[in-house]
Parts: structure tokens; C-alpha cells; sequence
């Protein structure tokens, strides 16, 4: 046992010295836990399911005892009590906690640039955005400054970025992962989840995660995928995309259907009455909820000479024209949302839907904008609304040479069929590291 720890304690010194190089380039982090992770390393059991498995989180989960400011300024000076339910469990399986991820401000924003705190980098290409908001999560994770990291998702903001970034990023079934300890963003939206190098690695983290009374999401890991129906959405999910990720992605499916999954069909326009925008645009309202939490103490902050980032502001903006009858409306519309999709999976018989994770790669930072939205996130969005587990993984490269994802999205609580048919997936291709 004592060699174990050994190895662990010089992972986590390691780990280190890969950040004290790389972060003033990639700047991912916002707050580096050194003391309490030597500490951790020193003590962790080598048996433990996550034993030595360093993570990042996100600065809108709180980890007792570090600063947790939500990417704001407005809680410059706020430290955590204590940790959030799925952090706590997390440490009690071994892993052990490096420190705090850059975010958009309040967790609102879509490009990782212009936070209170500046941009993150895209491994990838400096150049180039990382997607957000769990920005700096994504950003760590690909220029392997850590083992893995945790993100959150209300509209696309673990799988947008782990797509821009070449890494797999997992939301899980809404719920599965306790949010106690999260910044709230949409109740019936927000998702904690996982993000990593591999899918295996991701189901591992979120058998600890998870709340009681759910399956093991690590059972069918390596079992066969032939005979699942996957179901490729077609439409305004694949037509809209650049060549590059629609050429990426055919070939993806392509090698699916070699390892004898049925592939089919699925028009989720027709099922749905209507295109992805309006269910985007619609559940805006749902939103709107972050005024009830933070409105005043914006409002404070303005007239006291503060300035909100740009993606909040923008935010802010439209969440004051929503009625209390529009955030009615936008949860009926919810439910009826998740409904026809569920039907229309368990009609068709259908596992798992496949799409690009999003329908453009990376942008350039410079002059990057909330506007310019609708391209990166509507293929994720869908999916945050119905609560479906949702898992993007590394499917090829653009012209450019940067990371093109592919999403795979199950039916509800089935989230172990999703992980094996990425597990499967996965063992197909040969990704590699952003900084190899």
C-alpha cells in the first residue's frame, strides 16, 4: 500500500508541475487547492474506486473551504462551508481535488472569452474559443493539467466545450447527480456531470456521483452494441453543419454500423411541431429564474459602479422581458417536449439518437459573441430541456485541425446504454492529446 501512495503522491506533484507550465497560456483555473491536495494524495485510499483521479471543478460547485465566486465578481469574497453532495462523494472514492475552473459569469455564456477573469484558451489553437461555460473545465482536461474535471449543463455547457476541446463530456439524466452545492442557472435544466479523456473514465465518475437507486452506468461497458437502434437526426441537426462535421460525423456512423448497430431515422422537426430554435427560444423563460436568485444583487452591483460581463448582461436583458405567464408556459412546453421525444424513441425502438455535438468547430475568440450562438449550441439544447442523458465524444478534426464531436443521447435513466455504445465507439478511433 505505501509504494500506491507513493505513486499517488507523485501523480498529484506531477499534475502540478503540467499545470505551472501550461496555465499561464491555457488560463483554465481560477484557484489551485496545492496544500489540500498534497494533503489528499498523502491520505487517499489506494483501494478506493477514484484513488488518485485528480479533478478540476468548476467555479459554480462548491468545494468546502475554496473560494466558489460563480465567475463573478459579485462573490469576490465568498468561500464555500462546505462540499457539494457529489464533490463530497467524489473525495470519499479517492479523488482528489487540484482546484477551482474558469467559467462564463454566472455560468451564462457560450464562448469561455471576455469573463471577469479573461479568456480561456483552446488547447487546440490559442486562437480559437473553447466554448462555455464550463470553459475551463474543458480547457484543463484536454491539455491533461488534470485527470478529469466537472462541469455543468443547462442549455449545452459540458458537451459544447468538451466538443471544441477534443475531450468526452457527459450529462447525465437530469438529477442523477445531485446539484446541491450548484449555482442555479434553470432548476428543471441544470445537470452536473463528468468531463474526461475517456468514456470509461466518465462512467466511473458517475457511479460515485450518482444518487442512490440509480444502476451501475459502468455494467455494459465493453458488452457488444450490435442490435441497439441508433437513430441519426437529420434535418436542421446534420444540414446546418459545416462540411467538415457532417463528413466527420457520416463517418462516425459509418463505423457504428460496423460493429452491427441497426441505424435508422429519426425527424425530430416533424415530432416536435417545430425547429430547435423556438424550443431554445421558449425555454429562455425558464431561465429567467436566475433574477429571482441574483437580480437584486446585479442590480446592486451596477449601481454601485460594477460591470457585469458582456454574455451576462446580454442574459439579463432578455430574462427582464419574461413574464411570469411566459415561465409557465415554458414548463408546460417542457413536459410536452420531453414527452414527444421519449414516445418517439419508444415507439421507433430506438437506444440511442445521434448527432454532431455542435454544428461548427471552434471560432476564433476575437470578436466572439452570444449572437453568433445558435450554431454551437441548438444541437445540445434539445437534451438539456428533456432531461436525457447526453454524452459527446471526440469523432475527427476539421480542415483546420480542430475537434469535431459527436453526441449520443439516450432515453431517460438509461444512461449505461449511452456509455457503452461511446465505450464502443471509442475503442474504433485514436484521438489525440490537444498537447502531444
Amino acid at each position: 500500500m505505501g509504494s500506491r501512495v507513493r505513486d499517488i503522491a507523485t501523480h498529484v506533484r506531477q499534475i502540478f508541475d503540467r499545470i505551472d507550465e501550461l496555465e499561464p497560456t491555457i488560463n483554465a483555473f481560477v484557484t489551485l487547492d496545492r496544500r489540500g491536495a498534497t494533503t489528499m494524495a498523502e491520505q487517499v485510499d489506494p483501494a478506493a474506486p477514484l484513488a488518485g483521479l485528480t479533478i478540476a471543478v468548476k467555479d459554480n460547485l462548491d468545494v468546502g473551504g475554496l473560494p466558489c465566486r460563480y465567475g463573478s465578481e459579485l462573490w469576490a469574497d465568498r468561500i464555500a462551508e462546505r462540499d457539494g453532495a457529489s464533490i463530497a462523494q467524489l473525495r470519499a472514492s479517492g479523488a482528489v481535488i487540484v482546484g477551482k475552473t474558469m467559467l462564463a459569469e454566472l455560468a451564462c455564456g457560450t464562448t469561455g472569452t471576455a469573463t471577469p477573469h479573461g479568456d480561456t484558451v483552446n488547447p487546440w489553437r490559442h486562437d480559437r474559443m473553447t466554448g462555455g461555460s464550463s470553459s475551463g473545465s474543458a480547457a484543463a482536461v484536454a491539455a491533461a493539467m488534470v485527470d478529469a474535471s466537472i462541469g455543468s449543463d443547462t442549455s449545452c455547457s459540458i458537451r459544447l466545450p468538451a466538443a471544441h476541446c477534443g475531450i468526452v463530456g457527459l450529462k447525465p439524466t437530469h438529477d442523477r447527480i445531485s446539484r446541491d452545492g450548484l449555482s442555479v442557472c434553470a432548476s428543471s435544466l441544470d445537470h452536473i456531470g463528468p468531463m474526461t479523456r475517456d468514456v470509461a473514465t466518465a462512467a466511473a465518475m458517475l457511479k460515485v456521483m450518482q444518487v442512490d437507486g440509480h444502476d451501475d452506468p459502468t455494467a455494459k461497458l465493453g458488452s457488444p452494441i450490435d442490435g441497439l437502434r441508433i437513430a441519426t437526426l437529420g434535418g436542421e441537426f446534420l444540414d446546418e453543419c459545416d462540411p467538415d462535421v457532417r463528413a466527420a460525423f457520416n463517418t462516425a456512423i459509418e463505423a457504428l454500423r460496423s460493429l452491427g448497430v441497426i441505424i435508422t431515422e429519426l425527424d425530430l422537426t416533424t415530432v416536435l411541431g417545430g425547429d430547435v430554435m423556438a424550443i431554445e427560444q421558449d425555454m429562455a423563460a425558464l431561465a429567467a429564474e436566475m433574477l429571482d436568485h441574483y437580480g437584486e444583487r446585479v442590480d446592486e452591483f451596477e449601481q454601485h459602479g460594477g460591470e457585469i460581463s458582456p454574455s451576462l448582461r446580454h442574459w439579463f436583458d432578455v430574462y427582464e422581458t419574461i413574464t411570469p405567464a411566459d415561465r409557465a408556459r415554458a414548463l408546460n412546453r417542457q413536459t410536452e417536449v420531453r414527452h414527444l421525444v421519449e414516445s418517439a424513441m419508444a415507439g421507433a425502438e430506438i437506444d440511442v439518437l445521434a448527432c454532431p455535438t455542435t454544428r461548427v468547430t471552434a471560432r476564433p475568440r476575437a470578436g466572439a459573441s452570444e449572437l453568433e450562438r445558435a450554431p454551437r449550441v441548438l444541437n445540445c439544447t434539445l437534451f438539456s430541456v428533456t432531461g436525457q442523458p447526453s454524452l459527446t465524444a471526440p469523432c475527427g478534426f476539421d480542415r483546420d485541425g480542430l475537434p469535431i464531436g459527436i453526441l449520443l443521447t439516450g432515453r431517460v435513466d438509461a444512461d449505461s446504454t449511452v456509455l457503452q455504445v461511446g465505450h464502443a465507439y471509442e475503442g474504433l478511433v485514436t484521438t489525440p492529446s490537444a498537447m502531444s
